[in-house]
């Protein structure tokens, strides 16, 4: 069972792309004493020319129900990301959530997401993205080896009544 955990924040200094400037807030986790202090993804923020451009915001307040808020010039968009009410699935392959991975501005920063320059990936596996005033839902499903390490994620997005499927296989040594 999942619960509420408490989190301090530490700020990362900005990274100067040319005119752009990336800024990222990573979360200080307090998951036990016994184990090492991970750092969770907050927020990052793309500058053009002084002015915020675009930007993701993501509040762990709840496990189960985390709140992930893209903003892209005048556009913003919320979203839900949940884990399955009862038996969460232990991230053991460290691999990042695939729908975070593909979001602006993240999805231009994919080597360090996977890298974990930008912080830990979620340590429990992303089941399903419900996105705020639309009848669009993304469900993951995730198959593993032996080991229990992530093979594939089958990611079966349905928008208004149609399915659309597809599968991004790993390869974890």
């Amino acid at each position: 069972m999942c619960q509420s955990i408490p989190w301090t924040t530490k700020d990362t200094p900005p990274h100067v792309h040319g005119r752009k400037t990336v800024r990222s807030a990573l979360i200080l986790s307090r998951i036990s004493p016994l184990r090492k202090r991970k750092y969770y993804l907050k927020n990052i923020t793309e500058s053009i020319n002084d002015g915020v451009y675009a930007s993701i915001d993501i509040d762990y307040g709840n496990y189960q129900a985390l709140r992930i808020l893209q903003k892209t010039d005048a556009y913003g968009q919320a979203y839900t990301a949940t884990t399955p009410a009862n038996d969460g699935i232990n991230n053991l392959s460290g691999v990042p959530c695939l729908f975070l991975a593909e979001l602006y501005p993240l999805s231009l920063h994919t080597a360090a997401l996977y890298g974990k320059f930008l912080g830990e990936p979620f340590p429990i596996l992303i089941d399903r993205i419900i996105p705020d005033g639309n009848k669009e839902v993304t469900n993951y499903i995730f198959s593993f080896d032996k080991r229990n390490l992530m093979t594939s994620c089958k990611e079966v997005i349905n928008s208004y009544g149609t399915d659309y499927t597809r599968t991004v296989s790993y390869v974890i040594e």
